[in-house]
């Protein structure tokens, strides 16, 4: 193995020619970084050879991200900054492809939101921050309940991952929702489509990959102390949240920690107050660790807690309390065939489910109360271009899980779950930078190991005048393989166009849940039938995009049609399940082959210097081919127009902007049998903000409004939205129990600061 020794050196400057001081200038695939001097020059020794890609990042300019080659030693780069009114500079996607990747030539769809683009984003849910991002959407049930949505299909066909390690959370449920710290987020990524090949089998729907902020590096320039505070608040639901962190680095050691709250009372609607909506939550993070030339090793901590109620239309004070922590050493270790990141991680997730306040604060059990724990290994190569190109990510996942259910209702077994795939994923230029392939294939094994148990509650009656008893579930084995496997290409005939096609089949085995549920779910209301004869899902999947990036405009469009064999849903049988007096409609997991298609486009054009013009949009459908009939919540057609005023300065203020937004929801009729229609609505917000210059970075203040005109809807994804109950053969449409939040002006401000910027001299 040869030794490390290309050196990337160079200069950052502006339009004008004049040395910008201070740029942080990082080496993606390999996560070295320098910062540049008084001069605007950098260097940074120990780089494997090969190609790079180098991003250049400043308080007072956007990101700019160049290629480099180091293949035959030593290389030089001059990065041109430009003030963010000028600046076309794309953000860039890191896990989405097997190298860090341009998001214009990336082999996905992909949204990027970090930087100001992030701090502008209000709200303690990520599903919030990226949900008016083109095909996402979100499931809600309340301000404390936001499930994401990817080219309509949601929990077990998407995953959430935090620093490329999934986020296992009992997603199975229609109200569980990802445990994620948004306040610690520093960058989030949006891949729609297929993922299997990266990040498992089941990821058929896309990806949200949130990035932490990075172990901070005293040779990239990271003070011995210092930190940022956050503070935001939302007038619709008295909500107030706070961040503190501290950070730091000397010699080869660097550290961060990071506090967070968010406390939320009862929100209002068009309409008035919703009872019983609040939420709260607490979260901490810390990552210790060392940055060498041979690469980075770390040891990380996260722990959220988090309490949300649910309205109803009876006055109840129902709720849930929610504890997810995770820990996690990694390493990433540079030699000149390849970057090696390893992992491994545990996490625990508990959900207990209340029926009353009174029943958690008299210690009594839980009505529900499930607890998992997973391990798990991660090992990626990320290797350098072998000949004529070949570039790509060799990886291996292996997990171990132990599922434990309780409470006062036992509604699904216990169980230990094991599972592990390997995969290979190349790209392959060709015809010079004009067109990529790219390919790959992956292989998963499963086994669950399911125990005996009585699920089910006693003394239930339904509709059509059976008595319910417990249901035995027998100990049993289920082993489950799967080959998934995607090909691509990038063709980019010219140099402001790119267009990608790609195909890829998946598979998803049926959770526990599934196959054997049966009882009363409190978060949803439903009493909930599982079948242990669901078979597997399988899907194939093909989708189409067009790219255009010029001077003053950018746009995408794209297609994709996903066709699924015994795709799993859930659907009321008309059935109405009576306990203790309060009735609970029976929805039965079942399948059918579907077909879920659709497109969306994203359109931003500078129309002048100081004014950005925004046009987006998506639509979705999905059919069951099998009942003939349209699958349930599947999001509305939508479409999105914006406007943003901005300038390099006004006064003391940097980047101050002001913004206006018209989200126009069309009417939602191709909805299932026990589903209302959804009404058409149009919703309008303001936003404005800017920036002050401040030692190690810049403060930021924003502040807008929401639903400006206070606007009484319901979206088709909420949860509680109004719905066609049976009862003794008679059809009735039950009203909602809350619609969706009013008028929301809401603050948010972001100051970084330091206390001692350098160490004493090693």
């Amino acid at each position: 193995m040869r030794a490390f020794a290309a050196s990337l050196s160079g200069k950052a400057l502006d339009e004008n020619l004049i040395p910008v001081a201070g740029v942080r200038v990082s080496i993606l695939d390999t996560r070295k970084s320098a910062t540049t001097a008084s001069d605007g020059a950098f260097r940074i020794d120990g780089v494997s050879p090969g190609r790079c890609r180098v991003r250049f990042e400043s308080p007072s300019f956007p990101p700019l991200t160049l290629d480099a080659d180091l293949s035959r030693g030593d290389a030089a780069l001059t990065a041109i900054l430009r003030p963010a009114e000028t600046s076309a500079a794309p953000a860039i996607t890191v896990l989405a492809a097997p190298a860090a990747t341009d998001i214009f030539t990336a082999p996905s769809e992909t949204s990027v939101l970090e930087g100001r683009k992030l701090e502008e984003k209000v709200s303690p849910n990520v599903a919030d921050m990226v949900s008016r991002e083109p095909g996402v959407n979100v499931i809600t049930e309340a301000p404390g309940i936001s499930k994401p949505v990817i080219r309509g299909l949601s929990g077990q066909n998407i995953v959430v991952a935090v620093d490329g390690i999934r986020n296992e959370v009992l997603q199975w449920g229609a109200e569980h929702a990802p445990e994620v710290d948004a306040f610690d987020a520093r960058k989030i990524e949006v891949i729609r489509g297929p993922q299997a090949l990266l990040y498992g089998s089941d990821a058929l729907g896309g990806v949200i990959e949130v990035s932490r902020a990075p172990l901070p590096d005293a040779a990239a320039g990271a003070p011995v102390l210092g930190g940022r505070l956050h503070a935001e608040v939302n007038a619709n639901n008295a909500e107030f949240g706070s961040e503190a962190e501290l950070y730091g680095a000397s010699g080869a050691l660097g550290y961060k920690a990071n506090m967070s709250q968010v406390r939320a009372g009862n929100y209002q609607s068009g309409q008035g107050i919703v009872q019983n909506s609040g939420f709260s939550q607490q979260s901490g993070d810390a990552i210790l660790g060392v940055n060498e030339d041979w690469g980075t090793l770390s040891g990380e901590y996260a722990l959220t807690n988090k309490t949300i109620e649910q309205p109803d239309l009876v006055p109840t004070t129902q709720y849930q309390y929610l504890q997810h922590q995770e820990g996690a050493v990694k390493a990433g270790i540079n030699s000149d065939f390849a970057r090696y990141d390893i992992a491994t991680t545990w996490s625990q997730e508990r959900r207990r489910e209340y029926a009353s306040y009174a029943q958690g604060s008299e210690g009594r059990p839980a009505t529900l109360d499930w607890a998992e724990s997973h391990y798990a290994l991660y090992l990626k190569a990320h290797h350098r271009p072998l000949a004529g190109g070949l570039e790509g990510t060799w990886g291996l996942q292996l997990h171990h899980g132990v599922d434990n259910v309780a409470g006062v209702e036992q509604i699904t077994p216990s169980f230990d779950e094991d599972w592990g795939g390997a995969y290979a994923y190349e790209e392959l230029p060709v015809l010079g930078n004009k067109l990529k392939l790219d390919a790959g294939a992956r292989e998963d094994l499963a086994q669950y190991d399911v125990k005996a148990a009585q699920v089910g509650i006693s003394g239930v009656t339904f509709s059509d005048g059976n008595l319910t008893t417990l249901s035995p579930v027998a100990a049993q084995t289920l082993r489950y393989s799967a080959t998934t496997g995607a090909a691509g290409l990038i063709l980019h005939p010219s140099k402001p166009w790119v267009l990608t096609g790609n195909a890829g089949w998946g598979f998803r085995w049926p959770v526990p849940f599934e196959l054997f549920a049966n009882g009363i779910h409190e978060g949803t209301d439903h009493f909930e039938v599982g079948d242990p004869h669901l078979n597997p899902e399988r899907d194939l999947n093909t989708d189409f995009s067009v790219r255009y990036r010029g001077k003053r405009l950018r746009a995408s469009a794209a297609v994709y049609d996903n066709r699924f064999q015994s795709f799993i849903y859930e659907t009321p049988t008309g059935n109405v399940a009576t306990y203790q007096g309060l009735q609970y409609p029976v929805f039965d997991y079942t399948q059918g082959n579907a077909s879920i298609y659709g497109g969306e486009f994203d359109l931003s054009e500078d129309a002048a210097s100081w004014l950005e013009l925004d046009e987006g949009g998506d639509l979705v459908r999905a059919w069951d081919e099998q009942t003939r009939s349209w699958i349930p919540y599947a999001p509305a057609d939508r479409l999105k127009l914006g406007w943003k005023a901005h300038a390099g300065a006004f006064g003391a203020l940097r980047s101050p902007y002001f913004s206006f937004d018209a989200d126009l929801y069309r009417r939602q009729a191709l909805t299932a049998d026990f589903e209302v229609p959804t009404p058409a609505y149009s919703l309008f917000n303001v936003e404005t903000g800017f920036e002050l210059p401040v030692p190690l970075g810049r403060l930021s203040f924003d502040m807008g409004v929401d639903n400006l005109l206070n606007k009484s809807y319901y979206d088709n994804l909420s949860l509680l939205k109004p719905v066609v109950e049976i009862q003794s053969g008679v059809a009735s449409v039950t009203p909602p129990i809350a619609l969706d939040p009013g008028r929301a002006v809401y603050a948010k401000l972001t100051l970084p600061f330091g206390l001692i910027k350098k160490g004493a001299p090693d």
